[in-house]
């Protein structure tokens, strides 16, 4: 991979970090901990805010720690409204502090990390297939999964789907779901994460690492897999196209399938 290349020569939103010189190793690994820090401490405190509007008179410890400790009570707290607004706000703060820190302390504006121009419609295509490839290598490796070791609940975020309904709803969660997920999480992941790997190693192991770093992000024990090959297409959408754009496509595209089936195919699902 050449090094000759610098991002002031280098045409814009080309993915230009990948042959430019190498990220400062400190400053990104701070980056990426105070981005994954705030993205946290905004769920924290947004999911808070929630449960004592539901729950005004759980002010203790004690009152609290059972209803939390039941599924059915995050799934009662998700409304459409409330997880656009729990997935809005901490998206956004985890989009805007990696674009604020890759500039101020890495020098690198979004044209760097492929957010330049928009790709051509065939590029955008490009996304939308892998997603529909990614989706299916997903489910093979889930349907795997159930083979060996029987079947388990569906990810949290599925089964506080399967309670939405109406036009409304999916509107909402189409926004936090399939527009909000995909921007923040591929500017963290792979504009990021990725990026600053990928400048160090060779691009599988970048890959690899990357997508293990997706899946453990995502704290859901028996969806590791296949959020983990997710996380590996992406990696290999955003490197082939050079483009946050494309892979932000592919993302959305995964995710809308996924939001879809669970409207219109519960019974998949469950």
């Amino acid at each position: 991979m050449s090094t000759a290349s610098t991002q002031e020569t280098a045409p814009p939103g080309t993915g230009l970090a990948f042959d430019g010189p190498a990220w400062n190793g400190w400053a990104l690994l701070a980056l990426a901990i105070v981005s994954i820090l705030a993205f946290v401490s905004v769920q924290v405190i947004v999911l808070a805010i929630i449960f004592f509007k539901a729950y005004p008179d759980a002010l203790s410890v004690a009152q609290t720690r059972p209803l939390l400790a039941q599924p059915a009570t995050l799934m009662h707290l998700l409304t459409a409204p409330n997880l656009w607004f729990l997935t809005v706000s901490s998206e956004g703060v985890l989009a805007v502090i990696t674009l604020a820190g890759l500039r101020a302390l890495l020098n690198a504006p979004p044209s760097a990390i492929g957010l330049g121009a928009l790709p051509r419609p065939g590029a955008l295509a490009f996304g939308v297939g892998w997603g529909i490839l990614l989706v299916l290598a997903s489910n093979l490796a889930e349907a795997l999964q159930n083979a060996v070791f029987g079947p388990h609940p569906p990810q949290m975020q599925a089964q506080v789907l399967l309670t939405h309904h109406g036009a409304e709803a999916f509107a909402l969660d189409f926004m936090a779901v399939s527009l909000a997920a995909p921007f923040a999480e591929e500017t963290f992941f792979r504009g990021l994460v990725f990026t600053g790997l990928v400048q160090r190693m060779q691009p599988g192991y970048a890959a690899l690492l990357s997508a293990a770093f997706f899946a453990l992000a995502h704290f859901e024990k028996w969806s590791a897999l296949p959020i983990f090959l997710i996380g590996l297409g992406l990696a290999y959408v955003y490197y082939t196209s050079k483009s946050l754009w494309v892979s932000m496509t592919t993302h959305a595209t995964v995710n809308t399938i996924s939001l879809v089936i669970a409207y219109l195919f519960p019974q998949l699902v469950k």
